[in-house]
């Protein structure tokens, strides 16, 4: 059994891509109680305004 994030880092894709990913092509992610609470934990960590300014950051240097 492999926790999420090493089956995200075996694909090549992040934690969030590879979560996206399995529920676009309906794969059940078969969490346990444990994996469930950590994640939660770190969404909840999240500073989601610092996060919008790096994406923005990143698309605005893209576009140069």
């Amino acid at each position: 059994k492999l926790s999420l994030g090493k089956a995200a880092e075996l694909a090549g894709v992040n934690l969030w891509e590879f979560i996206e990913h399995c529920r676009r092509n309906q794969i059940k992610l078969d969490l346990t109680e444990e994996e469930a609470e950590i994640g939660i934990r770190r969404v909840e960590k999240i500073d989601v305004q610092k996060y919008k300014k790096t994406i923005k950051n990143s698309l605005e240097s893209l576009e140069k």
